[in-house]
């Protein structure tokens, strides 16, 4: 019987799918069906299903009152008021949008066709549950595109309508709301968009009218009741064509391809031929797609001494809790049940989503500890500090890749997305790219950061990280270098740069009286904050600093075995684990949403010093732990193999992952329920696709200029190698030998130095 039933179910969808690919050409239904094909049965019956709808649904017999329209008014403005809250309706009556307005009033006076009720049907109304869902009422925006009359040469435009009213508002259960409840449509008997002191509202209009001419037109409709219209943006199907820049782009994007092509094939030849490339040509193969994914996806089982390979798993680790709590804030304007969320964001246990914000402090901290063990170890083999190799390692590691997604956000982006919520971001995002892109790329946008609510002030919200990475990194030798030189003045340099780090972000705090942490549910100066604390170098030093005592300290011990007692153990992992905690969850009666609590000084200032160095001193004695070999579990769990090749790929994850949650969020067509099952399984897709995306990134940009750089820039020191006895496990392309020194993971006395410290300026 199971097996009968299961196939009865396969050909029930074997026939759902047969009806959907014989009248998926239908999806626009026609203003005149014919008779002569297979979509005409459709159409005739959708056409009269959708006049039955019309005639006999009470919300657009009350809304609209069709009945009682006169078709041969020459203004829709004499119409019930509801149409101009959705319509153009103040245009003038000669031009081309009153002409398409009297054609949609005519089709549906008389049922003739369904064009103009789809446009209708796809207007947002606010739905049921108003105190639980919020303030937007989403339309149906693929049936207002796709709404078509071919008789009257009409299609649909889809448009989002902000308005806001600034008196009138009161505070009922925490909600702003303006006169709401005698206006509701289920006492008023209608259901005007406008009843509320501020919202947002979809329409959809004949695309004879223009973005301007429903603006014009509501700007006096609104004016006059005592409201004001914030913005209005339209959508169009199919109407928009290539610019220069984006065809720049395209080209771009296409001489790439080509030259990655080319080094791959040119690649495989040098190894079917096993000849060693010469002359121009390993210049070439540095953009062989081949050998340079062998090296992204290449495992070493057998961990090598010396090698921190627990700081894979917490790159990757990371990664992921940063985009975990992407997931939540990319998705606020879309969410279903907005007001109904906010329930489900006051426990204490959701502090661990909230201070998500405490993974950038510990990519900081690995940044230090990479940059200090490699200066030290590069200082101990040469005797000298190569300043100028310094920074152009900084410089050709990060920023191609980053000017290259600039780019292609500031020209390419509004092609791709198309939806009800395109418009909230995508408009914004692309004239920043266009206009600020040499911010991110040239690491300086974190300083244009303004103190109040504006225009976007760069191209990529995320670079603001490698802006003050980059920024310490270029003052790093200044705490590094004396440890080598003058150790017992170094240390004491250092303690002092450590306690400065330490009462900058107190003195700051307690000056302004703000937050003590990024704590964005509360509602409280949460942006003087982030422009005064959380994007300032001097402010996010802490854990750098930290991560260089703990690179010192590796340094310092070498190969050396390091022994620890029981209770020093558990001393150790006590501290650590209770630390995280009291930093995780200790500020949670203050960040909640609207929360309104006065700040106590004592606790201020302490937490908002102290907070980000002891989440990095805690994540220094993991990495101790684990580096010494007492990490036992936690160590297995951190330095699996498999971490490896996506902790190779967390630059351009980082890099890409907001590209794609915003392309996601902006591009979806219903709002989405908050659970938190469903943002981690939001979270899940959205680290597959940006693994997709950071894939393509890292091969075309990243992965060449770090073979470049190897080619063109060899450290001063380092001894020449014979390109026949130098192998790398793995791989064996002899075009990349000058940079095999750069690539193994050995530790060595005798001046080899650790992979994490060599790529420590392309990692967090």
């Amino acid at each position: 019987m199971k097996t009968a039933g299961l196939c009865v179910i396969v050909f029930g969808c074997c026939i759902v799918a047969v009806a959907e690919c014989r009248t998926s050409s239908c999806s626009d239904v026609s203003s005149k069906p014919t008779n002569h094909d297979g979509c005409s049965y459709v159409e005739r019956n959708l056409d009269e299903r959708v006049r039955d709808f019309v005639s006999n649904l009470s919300v657009y017999s009350t809304i609209l009152n069709v009945n009682s329209v006169n078709p041969s008014t020459p203004e829709l403005a004499s119409s019930p008021s509801v149409w101009s809250y959705y319509l153009p309706v103040l245009v003038n009556s000669t031009s081309p949008c009153a002409v398409a307005l009297q054609a949609m009033l005519l089709s549906l006076a008389d049922n003739s066709s369904s064009w103009a009720a789809q446009m209708i049907d796809s207007w947002g109304k606010f739905p049921d549950g108003f105190f639980f869902v919020g303030l937007r009422a989403i339309g149906v925006f693929d049936e207002c595109i796709n709404a078509e009359s071919e008789e009257e040469g009409l299609r649909g435009r889809y448009c989002n309508i902000a308005y806001s009213s600034g008196s009138g508002l009161g505070e009922e259960n925490g909600v702003p709301l303006h006169d709401m409840t005698p206006r509701l449509g289920v006492v008023s008997g209608t259901l005007t968009p406008v009843t509320f002191g501020g919202a947002r509202y979809d329409t959809c209009i004949p695309d004879a009218c223009s973005q301007q001419d429903l603006q014009m037109s509501l700007e006096q409709i609104l004016n006059s009741t005592g409201r004001e219209l914030n913005s209005v943006s339209c959508q169009v199907k199919n109407k928009r064509n290539y610019s220069p820049g984006a065809i720049a782009m395209i080209s771009t994007l296409a001489v790439l391809l080509v030259i990655l092509t080319a080094a791959t094939f040119l690649d495989l030849w040098y190894k079917v031929k096993k000849r060693s490339p010469t002359g121009v040509a390993p210049y070439l193969i540095a953009f062989s797609v081949y050998t340079n994914l062998t090296k992204i996806f290449q495992i070493n089982t057998e961990p090598t001494a010396g090698t921190i390979t627990c700081l894979h798993g917490i790159r990757v680790l990371s990664m992921t809790w940063v985009m975990f709590g992407h997931q939540y804030a990319f998705t606020l304007t879309s969410t279903a049940n907005l007001l109904g969320a906010v329930k489900k964001v006051q426990g204490i246990l959701f502090q661990i989503i909230a201070n998500g914000n405490l993974s950038v402090d510990s990519f900081f901290f690995i940044s230090g500890l990479l940059v200090a063990n490699g200066v030290l170890r590069e200082v101990k083999r040469t005797g000298k500090f190569n300043v100028i190799l310094y920074f152009v390692h900084r410089l050709l590691r990060l920023m191609p890749a980053i000017a290259l997604v600039c780019l292609f956000m500031a020209s390419l982006l509004e092609y791709i997305v198309t939806g009800p919520y395109a418009y909230d971001v995508i408009p914004d995002i692309q004239s920043s790219c266009s206009k600020f892109w040499w911010r991110d790329t040239f690491f300086v946008s974190n300083f244009f950061t303004p103190l109040v609510l504006g225009p976007r002030y760069q191209c990529m919200d995320q670079c603001w990280y490698t802006c003050v990475d980059s920024q310490l990194y270029l003052v790093a030798p200044l705490f590094i270098l004396p440890l080598y030189f003058c150790p017992r003045a170094g240390k004491v340099w250092l303690y002092f740069i450590t306690i400065t780090s330490l009462v900058i972000p107190g003195a700051i705090i307690y000056a302004y009286d703000l937050p003590p942490g990024d704590f964005v549910l509360g509602s409280r100066d949460e942006l003087k904050y982030f422009v005064r604390v959380y994007v300032t170098p001097w402010c996010r030093a802490s854990p750098y600093i930290v991560g260089i005592w703990l690179g010192y300290f590796i340094y310092k011990q070498g190969s050396e075995k390091l022994s620890l007692e029981k209770w020093q153990l558990v001393a150790g992992w006590t501290c650590a684990v209770f630390s995280s905690l009291a930093v995780l969850l200790g500020g949670w009666s203050y960040n909640t949403p609207f929360t309104s609590m006065e700040y106590d000084p004592v606790n201020q200032v302490l937490y908002g010093s102290l907070h980000r160095a002891v989440w990095a001193a805690a994540l220094a004695w993991v990495v101790f732990t684990c580096h010494y070999g007492y990490g036992g579990l936690v160590n297995d769990f951190l330095s699996y193999p498999l971490w490896q090749p996506l902790s190779r790929l967390t630059y351009a994850m980082y890099l890409t992952a907001i590209c794609v949650q915003v392309v996601v969020t902006a591009s979806i067509r219903t709002p989405l329920y908050l659970t938190h099952v469903n943002k981690i399984i939001e979270t899940c897709s959205t680290v597959f696709f940006t693994i997709l995306a950071a894939v393509p990134l890292s091969l075309s940009v990243e992965a060449p200029v770090m073979r470049l750089e190897a080619l063109l820039l060899r450290r001063p020191g380092r001894p020449k190698q014979n390109p026949t006895e130098v192998k790398l496990e793995g791989q064996d392309n002899e075009a990349f030998v000058p940079e095999v020194k750069e690539l193994q993971v050995a530790l060595q006395d005798d001046g080899e130095e650790i992979k994490e410290a060599t790529e420590a300026v392309t990692r967090f």
